[in-house]
Protein backbone atom coordinates (compact mmCIF):
# COMPACT_ATOMS: atom_id res chain seq x y z
CA UNK A 1 0.00 0.00 0.00
CA UNK A 2 0.81 3.85 0.07
CA UNK A 3 2.60 3.34 3.28
CA UNK A 4 4.71 0.92 2.90
CA UNK A 5 6.14 2.72 -0.45
CA UNK A 6 6.39 5.54 1.65
CA UNK A 7 8.31 3.89 4.16
CA UNK A 8 10.29 2.34 1.61
CA UNK A 9 11.24 5.66 0.54
CA UNK A 10 15.08 7.12 0.98
CA UNK A 11 13.14 10.65 2.06
CA UNK A 12 11.06 8.40 4.84
CA UNK A 13 13.50 8.88 7.82
CA UNK A 14 12.78 11.83 8.67
CA UNK A 15 9.00 10.62 8.91
CA UNK A 16 9.27 7.37 10.23
CA UNK A 17 7.38 7.92 13.28
CA UNK A 18 4.61 9.35 11.73
CA UNK A 19 4.46 6.69 8.55
CA UNK A 20 4.71 4.22 11.38
CA UNK A 21 1.84 5.37 13.19
CA UNK A 22 -0.30 5.67 10.85
CA UNK A 23 0.71 1.83 9.36
CA UNK A 24 -0.90 0.97 12.82
CA UNK A 25 -3.55 3.05 13.37
CA UNK A 26 -5.02 2.19 9.95
CA UNK A 27 -4.25 -1.46 10.75
CA UNK A 28 -6.82 -1.20 13.78
CA UNK A 29 -9.21 0.66 12.09
CA UNK A 30 -9.47 -1.85 9.31
CA UNK A 31 -9.60 -4.87 11.68
CA UNK A 32 -12.81 -2.71 13.87
CA UNK A 33 -14.35 -1.56 10.51
CA UNK A 34 -14.79 -4.98 9.22
CA UNK A 35 -15.64 -7.42 12.97
CA UNK A 36 -17.81 -3.79 13.16
CA UNK A 37 -20.08 -4.41 9.68
CA UNK A 38 -20.02 -8.17 10.78
CA UNK A 39 -21.69 -7.69 13.79
CA UNK A 40 -24.19 -4.68 12.49
CA UNK A 41 -25.29 -7.44 9.56
CA UNK A 42 -25.63 -10.21 12.58
CA UNK A 43 -27.53 -7.89 14.71
CA UNK A 44 -29.54 -6.67 12.18
CA UNK A 45 -31.04 -10.28 10.84
CA UNK A 46 -31.56 -11.10 14.59
CA UNK A 47 -32.69 -8.33 15.50
CA UNK A 48 -35.58 -9.15 13.09
CA UNK A 49 -36.37 -12.38 14.24
CA UNK A 50 -36.46 -11.18 17.64
CA UNK A 51 -39.06 -8.60 16.89
CA UNK A 52 -41.10 -11.10 15.75
CA UNK A 53 -44.61 -11.47 18.69
CA UNK A 54 -43.15 -14.40 20.69
CA UNK A 55 -40.42 -15.41 19.53
CA UNK A 56 -37.83 -15.16 21.52
CA UNK A 57 -39.65 -16.87 24.23
CA UNK A 58 -39.75 -19.85 22.30
CA UNK A 59 -35.89 -20.08 22.13
CA UNK A 60 -33.57 -20.74 24.91
CA UNK A 61 -31.79 -18.08 27.04
CA UNK A 62 -33.86 -15.68 24.03
CA UNK A 63 -34.35 -12.97 26.58
CA UNK A 64 -30.43 -12.89 26.92
CA UNK A 65 -30.59 -11.16 23.23
CA UNK A 66 -32.08 -7.84 25.00
CA UNK A 67 -28.73 -7.01 27.00
CA UNK A 68 -27.10 -8.15 23.93
CA UNK A 69 -29.18 -5.69 21.94
CA UNK A 70 -28.85 -2.84 24.78
CA UNK A 71 -24.75 -3.24 24.66
CA UNK A 72 -24.63 -2.69 20.90
CA UNK A 73 -27.18 -0.15 20.60
CA UNK A 74 -24.87 2.15 23.17
CA UNK A 75 -21.92 1.38 21.27
CA UNK A 76 -23.79 2.87 18.07
CA UNK A 77 -25.33 5.63 20.55
CA UNK A 78 -21.94 6.63 21.64
CA UNK A 79 -20.67 6.71 17.67
CA UNK A 80 -22.99 9.10 17.09
CA UNK A 81 -21.42 11.89 19.24
CA UNK A 82 -18.25 11.36 17.46
CA UNK A 83 -19.00 10.23 14.40
CA UNK A 84 -15.77 9.91 12.91
CA UNK A 85 -14.03 6.74 12.03
CA UNK A 86 -10.53 7.20 13.52
CA UNK A 87 -12.44 8.39 17.04
CA UNK A 88 -14.98 5.40 16.92
CA UNK A 89 -12.71 2.82 16.42
CA UNK A 90 -9.94 3.61 18.50
CA UNK A 91 -11.98 3.74 21.46
CA UNK A 92 -10.12 1.60 24.07
CA UNK A 93 -11.92 -2.08 23.89
CA UNK A 94 -13.48 -1.17 20.99
CA UNK A 95 -12.66 -4.60 18.83
CA UNK A 96 -12.81 -6.41 22.38
CA UNK A 97 -16.31 -5.69 22.70
CA UNK A 98 -17.47 -6.30 18.94
CA UNK A 99 -15.32 -9.77 19.02
CA UNK A 100 -17.38 -10.80 22.20
CA UNK A 101 -20.88 -9.28 20.91
CA UNK A 102 -20.10 -11.80 17.44
CA UNK A 103 -19.19 -14.74 19.28
CA UNK A 104 -22.44 -14.12 21.25
CA UNK A 105 -24.42 -13.77 18.01
CA UNK A 106 -23.13 -16.36 16.68
CA UNK A 107 -24.47 -17.95 19.22
CA UNK A 108 -27.92 -16.59 19.00
CA UNK A 109 -28.01 -17.44 15.16
CA UNK A 110 -27.11 -21.27 16.00
CA UNK A 111 -30.41 -21.21 18.61
CA UNK A 112 -32.47 -19.52 15.60
CA UNK A 113 -31.51 -21.77 12.92
CA UNK A 114 -32.38 -24.31 14.98
CA UNK A 115 -35.86 -22.38 16.19
CA UNK A 116 -36.77 -21.54 12.20
CA UNK A 117 -36.35 -25.49 11.82
CA UNK A 118 -38.82 -26.21 14.01
CA UNK A 119 -41.32 -23.78 12.14
CA UNK A 120 -40.47 -25.59 8.84
CA UNK A 121 -41.37 -28.65 10.20
CA UNK A 122 -44.71 -27.52 11.11
CA UNK A 123 -45.29 -26.26 7.61
CA UNK A 124 -42.98 -28.20 5.44
CA UNK A 125 -43.44 -25.51 2.59
CA UNK A 126 -41.37 -23.52 4.44
CA UNK A 127 -38.55 -25.44 3.42
CA UNK A 128 -38.39 -23.17 0.05
CA UNK A 129 -37.26 -20.48 1.94
CA UNK A 130 -34.26 -18.97 3.30
CA UNK A 131 -33.79 -18.68 6.66
CA UNK A 132 -33.72 -14.54 5.89
CA UNK A 133 -36.72 -15.06 3.45
CA UNK A 134 -38.31 -17.23 6.17
CA UNK A 135 -37.80 -14.57 8.86
CA UNK A 136 -39.42 -12.20 6.77
CA UNK A 137 -42.35 -13.98 6.48
CA UNK A 138 -42.58 -14.74 9.98
CA UNK A 139 -42.51 -10.90 10.97
CA UNK A 140 -44.37 -9.18 7.77
CA UNK A 141 -47.44 -8.15 7.15
CA UNK A 142 -49.73 -9.86 4.71
CA UNK A 143 -50.35 -6.39 2.99
CA UNK A 144 -46.11 -6.27 2.59
CA UNK A 145 -45.17 -6.80 -1.04
CA UNK A 146 -42.11 -8.41 0.31
CA UNK A 147 -43.90 -11.19 2.14
CA UNK A 148 -46.68 -11.55 -0.87
CA UNK A 149 -43.66 -12.25 -3.29
CA UNK A 150 -41.88 -14.74 -0.68
CA UNK A 151 -45.69 -16.22 -0.30
CA UNK A 152 -45.70 -17.00 -3.71
CA UNK A 153 -43.21 -19.16 -3.59
CA UNK A 154 -45.03 -21.32 -1.11
CA UNK A 155 -48.09 -21.72 -3.50
CA UNK A 156 -47.88 -22.54 -7.23
CA UNK A 157 -49.64 -20.39 -9.91
CA UNK A 158 -51.58 -18.08 -7.01
CA UNK A 159 -52.29 -14.58 -7.08
CA UNK A 160 -51.14 -12.23 -4.39
CA UNK A 161 -53.17 -12.71 -1.92
CA UNK A 162 -56.33 -9.55 -1.21
CA UNK A 163 -57.60 -10.38 2.76
CA UNK A 164 -60.68 -7.62 3.48
CA UNK A 165 -60.01 -4.52 5.98
CA UNK A 166 -60.05 -7.03 9.16
CA UNK A 167 -57.65 -9.32 7.36
CA UNK A 168 -60.18 -12.17 6.33
CA UNK A 169 -59.40 -13.69 3.10
CA UNK A 170 -61.90 -15.03 1.11
CA UNK A 171 -60.98 -15.77 -2.03
CA UNK A 172 -57.76 -16.68 -3.93
CA UNK A 173 -57.05 -16.11 -7.53
CA UNK A 174 -55.01 -17.62 -9.87
CA UNK A 175 -52.35 -15.74 -12.49
CA UNK A 176 -54.84 -16.03 -14.45
CA UNK A 177 -57.37 -14.26 -12.61
CA UNK A 178 -58.96 -17.15 -11.92
CA UNK A 179 -61.00 -17.11 -8.88
CA UNK A 180 -61.23 -19.91 -5.90
CA UNK A 181 -63.67 -19.60 -3.23
CA UNK A 182 -63.01 -20.79 0.34
CA UNK A 183 -65.38 -22.82 2.26
CA UNK A 184 -64.48 -21.31 5.12
CA UNK A 185 -63.04 -17.48 5.49
CA UNK A 186 -59.15 -17.77 6.63
CA UNK A 187 -58.13 -15.53 9.20
CA UNK A 188 -54.62 -13.64 8.08
CA UNK A 189 -53.70 -11.68 11.12
CA UNK A 190 -54.01 -15.10 13.17
CA UNK A 191 -49.73 -15.57 15.20
CA UNK A 192 -47.93 -17.49 14.37
CA UNK A 193 -48.01 -17.05 10.23
CA UNK A 194 -47.90 -21.09 9.82
CA UNK A 195 -51.70 -21.39 11.40
CA UNK A 196 -53.43 -19.66 9.19
CA UNK A 197 -51.47 -20.86 6.29
CA UNK A 198 -51.90 -24.45 7.02
CA UNK A 199 -55.36 -23.31 7.53
CA UNK A 200 -55.09 -21.64 3.86
CA UNK A 201 -53.80 -24.88 2.56
CA UNK A 202 -56.87 -27.16 3.52
CA UNK A 203 -59.39 -24.89 2.55
CA UNK A 204 -58.03 -24.39 -1.01
CA UNK A 205 -57.54 -28.54 -0.92
CA UNK A 206 -61.41 -28.97 0.92
CA UNK A 207 -62.77 -25.70 -1.63
CA UNK A 208 -61.30 -27.25 -4.84
CA UNK A 209 -62.47 -30.75 -4.04
CA UNK A 210 -66.42 -29.74 -3.62
CA UNK A 211 -66.09 -27.42 -6.49
CA UNK A 212 -64.59 -30.13 -8.68
CA UNK A 213 -67.40 -31.80 -7.79
CA UNK A 214 -69.97 -29.46 -8.52
CA UNK A 215 -68.33 -28.98 -12.38
CA UNK A 216 -68.45 -32.86 -12.18
CA UNK A 217 -72.09 -32.67 -12.11
CA UNK A 218 -72.69 -29.58 -14.66
CA UNK A 219 -70.04 -31.26 -17.07
CA UNK A 220 -72.29 -33.83 -19.63
CA UNK A 221 -71.01 -33.86 -22.61
CA UNK A 222 -74.40 -34.32 -24.25
CA UNK A 223 -76.22 -31.77 -22.43
CA UNK A 224 -77.27 -28.54 -24.48
CA UNK A 225 -76.68 -26.52 -21.16
CA UNK A 226 -72.91 -27.99 -21.41
CA UNK A 227 -71.00 -24.35 -22.10
CA UNK A 228 -73.39 -22.38 -20.18
CA UNK A 229 -72.82 -24.81 -16.82
CA UNK A 230 -69.05 -25.21 -17.48
CA UNK A 231 -68.64 -21.47 -17.92
CA UNK A 232 -69.42 -21.09 -13.98
CA UNK A 233 -66.39 -22.74 -13.07
CA UNK A 234 -62.45 -22.30 -13.66
CA UNK A 235 -60.73 -23.32 -16.74
CA UNK A 236 -58.63 -25.88 -14.39
CA UNK A 237 -61.98 -27.34 -13.00
CA UNK A 238 -63.16 -27.68 -16.74
CA UNK A 239 -59.87 -29.53 -17.35
CA UNK A 240 -60.17 -31.95 -14.97
CA UNK A 241 -63.37 -32.55 -15.04
CA UNK A 242 -63.29 -33.12 -18.90
CA UNK A 243 -60.13 -35.91 -17.48
CA UNK A 244 -62.91 -37.58 -15.00
CA UNK A 245 -65.63 -37.69 -17.73
CA UNK A 246 -63.23 -39.31 -20.23
CA UNK A 247 -61.79 -41.68 -17.94
CA UNK A 248 -65.75 -42.93 -17.00
CA UNK A 249 -66.21 -42.96 -20.62
CA UNK A 250 -63.48 -44.57 -21.40
CA UNK A 251 -64.59 -47.15 -18.58
CA UNK A 252 -67.87 -47.91 -19.39
CA UNK A 253 -67.04 -48.79 -22.99
CA UNK A 254 -64.53 -51.43 -21.43
CA UNK A 255 -67.04 -52.32 -19.46
CA UNK A 256 -69.71 -52.94 -22.10
CA UNK A 257 -66.94 -54.71 -24.34
CA UNK A 258 -66.51 -57.53 -21.56
CA UNK A 259 -70.05 -58.39 -21.91
CA UNK A 260 -70.49 -58.34 -25.08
Amino acid sequence: NMLDAMAKSEYSTHFSKEISYWKKTLSKIGDVTQEWITVQDKWKDLSKAFAIKGFKDSLENGQGFEDLNKRYVRIMTETTKKPTVKDSCLVEDRYDSLLSLREELDSFQSKLSKALELRRKQFPRFFFLSDHELITVLGGSIRDPNVQRLIKKLFKNVAPFIPDELGILEVIYTNDQEDLPLCKPVNTTIHPVENWLSELLEESKVSTKLLLRLAHQDCELQSPNFLRAISKFANILIIACFEMVWTESFQNVLEKGKNT
